[in-house]
């Protein structure tokens, strides 16, 4: 058996369209989880990329806070995308009003994480403890003093995710409507939408019309080949039948015919 030979149904495989739509399928899900993996990894932080879901980081301008008319402003926005790194908690700014914007678990719910500035920083028997206030919350909002803290604070070190280095405005809202059951619906609603078109439809496509004599005794049919320099075949019980399917017609060829599958259909043995 030559190379070629040997090698040939891996060929015939990767040609097969199913084969390549689950392939490629399979590589955007391994960019995707490898992504986020990999950016936890990178940022050393289970949270590398989060979603701003209130307000309470958003100073108003001109009475707005709707993130539209400011945008890339230094404090954030309900959909804003916020990148989080894991840092030491000694390595913290804690010098406000230029402070840094921290991600934490609130105290008494550690399922609940919130996005507050740093006010103050203290430590303690070597532990650090953090007061923090929501830029937009009280009537004294960043970059004044605030007037009020966040009623928890201050807090441990240990409830720390990481700090906020970077925000994107806007991408967090495809975020947030993911997470409600409507938003879920319609991704799920749209993933099997790109299945049927994909795999159903064209089955249904191929559906055998009636059959109609064109030449000889070889009749309208389903004829298929494995490779482009492979011969047409339409007897299902042809020995060169191929298991992966490269190309195929409805129409009768009329060249490259399997010679096997047009003795079997001269003696009536074809099984189509």
């Amino acid at each position: 058996m030559t190379t070629n030979a040997r090698f040939q149904p891996t060929r015939n495989l990767w040609k097969n369209e199913y084969v390549q739509t689950v392939v490629v399928i399979g590589l955007i899900v391994l960019v995707v989880f490898g992504f986020w993996y990999g950016s936890q990894l990178v940022l050393n932080t289970q949270y590398p990329v989060l979603a701003v879901v209130t307000g309470s980081m958003c100073v108003p301008q001109d009475g707005d806070c709707d993130g539209w008319s400011h945008p890339f402003n230094y404090t954030l926005h309900i959909g804003d995308l916020i990148i989080v790194q894991g840092v030491d908690p000694a390595d913290l700014n804690g010098d406000y009003p230029n402070s840094d914007i921290i991600v934490f678990h609130r105290p008494g719910d550690p399922n609940e994480l919130i996005v507050h500035r740093i006010v103050a920083k203290e430590e303690r028997d070597g532990v650090f403890y953090f007061t923090t206030e929501g830029d937009g919350n009280g009537n004294k909002k960043w970059p004044n003093s605030p007037d009020q803290n966040d009623p928890w604070s201050p807090f441990s070190e240990d409830l720390v995710v990481g700090k906020v280095i970077m925000h994107v405005p806007f991408l967090g809202h495809l975020v947030l409507f993911m997470r409600n059951s409507a938003g879920l619906y319609i991704v799920v609603g749209l993933v099997i939408l790109l299945v049927f078109f994909e795999f159903v439809f064209p089955l249904l496509r191929r559906k055998k019309p009636p059959a109609a004599s064109i030449s000889g005794n070889i009749e309208i049919g389903d004829y298929v080949k494995g490779s482009d320099h492979d011969n047409w075949h339409w007897c299902k019980n042809c020995s060169q039948y191929p298991v992966f399917i490269y190309s195929r017609q409805w129409d009768n060829p009329l060249s490259d015919l399997c010679p096997q599958c047009e003795a079997k259909e001269d003696n009536g043995e074809c099984v189509r």
